[in-house]
């Protein structure tokens, strides 16, 4: 089994989250300073990690074991990648330029354009701001063979993660220092996220034994590490890839089980899942619009103007997402 439907609902409910998380940060509503509105929706931020190790699980799905035996032609892979990601984004950027051109905009355009911009030391692009994701995730596709060799099996893998995570911490220390870099090492560098898609390629490994797993004793493990994580008020990255993988492990076990419909399991988070990258990548270009025409003025209530802003922001980006696919990219995505 190489579908697992439960992961479009951790898909949808990341954009979702990210979305909340780029509203709150760039208008005050005046919110209630309590758990949620200062805590547990701000770290929505940090779901772009959940998408990482989402990406190198179903990545593993897909081609692990293709690429194991030999039965992968590199030409049709690297240009399905290119494929997925660069139409919608090449238009966003040109979107993005048309309405701020500058000979600075046009060389970061040029970055975005190659999806190459990954590798730079220091992507600070400002050109679909939110699309340094993009950079890293294509960083990752391109090493995507030697990802495969990486991991090979469990052991190498275990010992792979311990060396990814011991970079990280160097990476946002040591090779952070003022005299070595602009600014400090941080989620944009593909090395100082290594260990979420190392993360994601071992739960790929342990799939047989993660199905066997009873889905309420997966659900208690996630419910129990949201909680002690967000109780401990601990935010290491290595307690964020713990978190995550008690999340995809959940999803995993909820994906194999014989119901037809769960929570996790229907049309709404299947659809929002197809047009994630979409959502991400042009979300900002409607709150924008709704932030100049000043449509939340006539809204009294923090809360309301919140969540009006919230379903304003997500309809336009969606029906936006869904129409371009459907018309401009049609051909292509099918």
């Amino acid at each position: 089994m190489n579908r697992f439907e439960s992961l479009d609902c951790l898909r949808a409910l990341a954009v979702i989250g990210i979305v909340i998380c780029h509203i709150l940060g760039n208008i005050d509503f005046g919110l209630p300073e309590n758990f949620f509105f200062q805590t547990f929706l701000p770290f929505g931020a940090d779901y772009v990690f959940l998408f990482m190790m989402l990406s190198a699980f179903s990545m593993c799905c897909a081609y692990y074991q293709k690429f194991k035996d030999r039965q992968v032609d590199l030409n049709t892979f690297y240009k399905r990648r290119y494929l997925r990601i660069w139409p919608f984004f090449a238009l966003m950027v040109l979107i993005d330029v048309a309405f701020g051109f500058s000979k600075e905009s046009l060389i970061e355009a040029f970055a975005n354009l190659t999806l190459f911009f990954g590798f730079l030391p220091n992507p600070d692009i400002h050109v679909i701001g939110v699309g340094w994701f993009l950079g890293l995730i294509f960083a990752f596709y391109a090493i995507f063979p030697f990802f495969v060799f990486l991991i090979d099996n469990k052991i190498r893998a275990w010992i792979v993660l311990a060396l990814s995570i011991a970079m990280t911490i160097f990476a946002s220390s040591y090779f952070s220092r003022p005299e070595l870099v602009v600014r400090a090492v941080g989620k944009w560098s593909f090395l100082y996220c290594m260990p979420m898609f190392v993360g994601g390629g071992l739960i790929y490994l342990y799939i047989d034994k993660i199905k066997k797993i009873p889905v309420l004793w997966a659900l208690s493990i996630a419910v129990l590490a949201t909680v002690l994580f967000f109780a401990l008020d601990s935010y290491h990255f290595v307690a964020k890839m713990l978190l995550f993988a008690s999340w995809l492990i959940f999803a995993i076990a909820d994906s194999v089980r014989p119901a037809q419909w769960t929570l996790m399991r229907n049309k709404f988070f299947a659809f929002l899942s197809g047009v994630s990258m979409e959502v991400y990548l042009c979300h900002m270009m409607f709150f924008r619009a709704i932030e100049k025409t000043h449509v939340l003025d006539f809204v009294p209530s923090g809360i309301l103007r919140f969540l009006v802003c919230l379903v304003l922001t997500l309809a336009g980006a969606i029906a936006f997402s869904v129409l371009v696919k459907k018309t401009i990219f049609r051909g292509i995505h099918r």
